[in-house]
């Protein structure tokens, strides 16, 4: 399944990315109260698509907003374990963060 990896960081940012040839905005940032990443996901004129969603292994992110049409899924992957989920200091070095295209 072709895919590639956000290149995110252990920090919340706001970063760009294209998606199927489609700019997006998106935006990390750490929910103390989940004790999780949380992502979310703008059109480029700012308008919300996906807003914090926790960044969890084992599913895909974006299943059940297949008809957004964003790509095919978003996966978290962890080097260490199959059962983590990304600690704060995890994201962008042992945590990562894939697009599913196909």
């Amino acid at each position: 399944m072709p895919s590639f990896e956000l290149p995110l960081n252990p920090f919340p940012e706001t970063f760009s990315v294209s998606i199927a040839n489609t700019p997006y905005r998106g935006r990390t940032r750490w929910n103390q109260h989940l004790s999780a990443w949380v992502l979310s996901l703008r059109t480029t004129e700012d308008a919300p698509l996906v807003e914090n969603i926790p960044l969890i292994q084992g599913v895909n992110l974006l299943e059940q907003l297949q008809y957004l049409e964003i790509c095919k899924g978003l996966e978290v992957t962890m080097d260490s374990s199959a059962t983590d989920t990304p600690g704060f200091e995890d994201l962008g070095g042992d945590a990562h963060v894939y697009v599913v295209t196909e």
